[in-house]
């Protein structure tokens, strides 16, 4: 699974870095923290203008005993950020 969102990942970057722009893919452990406080801390991290992720609902429980990435970042995220889902 995760080399198959790795190479999701460097296509992504592939595709748009033929029109010009410059695109890192970076993949780093949580390392003791949530996935969406992660994602956080590394995109401001970078520098990076913009960050782009998947974003996926789940159900009320799980997001409430669980948490959930996309809704830590659109409730944290310091720089622009494109959601898909």
């Amino acid at each position: 699974a995760d080399e198959r969102r790795l190479l999701s990942a460097q296509g992504f970057s592939d595709a748009t870095g033929r029109h010009g722009f410059a695109v890192q893919v970076v993949q780093k452990p949580a390392a003791g923290r949530s996935i969406g406080a992660a994602i956080c801390d590394e995109a401001e991290g970078l520098g990076g203008d913009l960050t782009v992720m998947g974003a996926y609902g789940h159900s009320r429980f799980r997001e409430f005993v669980f948490g959930g990435a996309t809704r830590h970042v659109t409730h944290h995220m310091a720089i622009p950020t494109l959601l898909s889902h």
